[in-house]
C-alpha cells in the first residue's frame, strides 16, 4: 500500500535530517524562492528579497534570470525600433531618389 501523499511528499526531510532539532534549524533557517519554489539557506537571497513577503520573495538565481530576460525584451525592443527607423529613412531615401529634379 502506498503511503499518502503528504508522508510521501516530506519523505526526503526525514531522510536528510536525522533528528527533529537539525529538521527545526534547517526550516527557521530556510526561505521558500516563490519561483523556483526550493527551500533555500538564507544567503542565497539579497536583504531586499528576504524583506519581501513570502508570495514575492525570489532567491538570487531567480531574480537574475528574470533580470537577463527582461534585459533581452529591452534589446530586443531596442533593436525592432532602430531597425525601424533604418527601413523608414532607406524608403526616405528612395523616394528622394524618385522625385523628379
Amino acid at each position: 500500500m502506498a503511503p499518502p501523499p503528504l508522508q510521501d511528499g516530506l519523505g526526503w526531510l526525514a531522510r536528510r535530517y536525522a533528528d527533529v532539532d537539525s529538521l527545526v534549524d534547517f526550516i527557521e533557517r530556510s526561505h521558500v524562492c516563490a519561483s523556483c519554489g526550493k527551500a533555500l539557506p538564507r544567503d542565497a537571497f539579497s536583504g531586499a528579497q528576504l524583506k519581501r513577503s513570502a508570495a514575492l520573495r525570489r532567491c538570487r538565481q531567480c531574480a537574475e534570470g528574470s533580470r537577463s530576460a527582461e534585459s533581452s525584451r529591452i534589446a530586443s525592443a531596442e533593436g525592432q525600433f532602430l531597425l525601424q527607423q533604418q527601413q523608414q529613412q532607406q524608403l526616405e531615401q528612395q523616394q528622394l531618389a524618385q522625385q523628379p529634379q
